[in-house]
């Protein structure tokens, strides 16, 4: 698996229909986060970008999962092939139950 990174410029205005979109939209990153398939899903301040860290097995893959989003038909969409994705890992102490 490889991984890539969509950059996604949202409507400058939002209409009715794509913020009734926005659940819809929430659940299927969602699912995507449980699955791995999603690694990172990124909103701008201002609202006008998101950036989606994801693995395909190739770009035509990435595309694919970036159009079974909802709100696919109001977005623009770009696809980047990344060398590498350096993340810090939360670190939380297991816990011991005795």
């Amino acid at each position: 698996m490889t991984q890539y990174m969509a950059e996604i410029d949202l409507p400058k205005q939002y209409s009715v229909e794509f913020v009734s979109l926005i659940p819809e939209q929430r659940a299927t990153v969602s699912k995507l986060l449980k699955k791995g398939v999603i690694l990172n899903y990124s909103l701008a301040m201002d609202r006008s970008k998101l950036w989606v860290i994801l693995e395909a097995k190739d770009k035509l893959e990435a595309r694919n999962i970036i159009g079974s989003f909802p709100i696919f038909n109001h977005i623009r969409v770009k696809i980047f092939d990344l060398m590498f994705n350096q993340v810090t890992a939360n670190i939380i102490p297991q816990l011991w139950l005795n």
